[in-house]
């Protein structure tokens, strides 16, 4: 995936503590801010619940706007998958057998 100026990556781990799903590489010159899991809850804490709400809401409505992607991309993929699996039968269909009598 290629994110835009302003996106975050790696808020899974905030969710359940698991290690990281993915690995990301910058192209270009980058400001990055890490958080860890302990001092951003107690940042939460601190702050109230009106704003854990907005990040956890921020969080969601991501997440949703990244797993409509995959699924795009993934019904995409199994299309086109299917299309050449039909096509090739019905090649292989068509095809005078190679069969000696």
């Amino acid at each position: 995936a290629y994110m835009e100026v302003g996106r975050s990556f790696g808020e899974l781990s905030l969710f359940d503590l698991a290690p990281r799903s993915a690995t990301v590489v910058a192209d270009t010159h980058c400001f990055l801010f890490y958080l860890d899991a302990h001092n951003f809850d107690k940042f939460l804490s601190d702050k109230g619940p009106d704003t854990a709400m907005r990040f956890y809401q921020k969080c969601a409505e991501d997440m949703a706007v990244r797993f409509r992607a995959i699924n795009s991309d993934y019904i995409s993929a199994q299309q086109l998958l299917w299309k050449y699996a039909l096509r090739k039968a019905e090649e292989e269909a068509n095809e005078p057998s190679s069969i000696a009598s």
